[in-house]
């Protein structure tokens, strides 16, 4: 599958899966798109990050790896915390401002 091809299908799964609202359904949607990347074929991980926010507070954030780079089909609900903008259904190089990887 090309990239644009994925990212397309990513999109659309999510908004699909989500029903246009992606705010705290990270895990969920990875989850659910994991298993259809499995199903076509296309290798991926689940893995978690903590992205410090400026109330001292954390926000707990799932994305897939996947062939070295990253899918994060929710990364637009990130700028409801005061994170960077992001499109529905990223799909590219992990921005160097995700947090590390706590567990996968």
């Amino acid at each position: 599958m090309e990239l644009d091809e994925l990212m397309t299908m990513v999109v659309d799964f999510t908004t699909e899966m989500t029903e246009g609202d992606t705010d705290k359904k990270c895990l969920m949607t990875c989850s659910a798109l994991a298993g259809y990347l499995d199903f076509l074929n296309i290798e991926s991980a689940i893995v978690k990050g903590d992205f410090p926010l400026k109330n001292s507070e954390e926000l707990e954030h799932y994305w897939l790896e996947c062939h070295g780079f990253i899918i994060d089909p929710t990364a637009n609900q990130l700028a409801n915390y005061g994170l960077p903008e992001m499109p529905l259904g990223f799909v590219g190089e992990k921005p160097t401002w995700y947090p590390k990887i706590i567990s996968e």
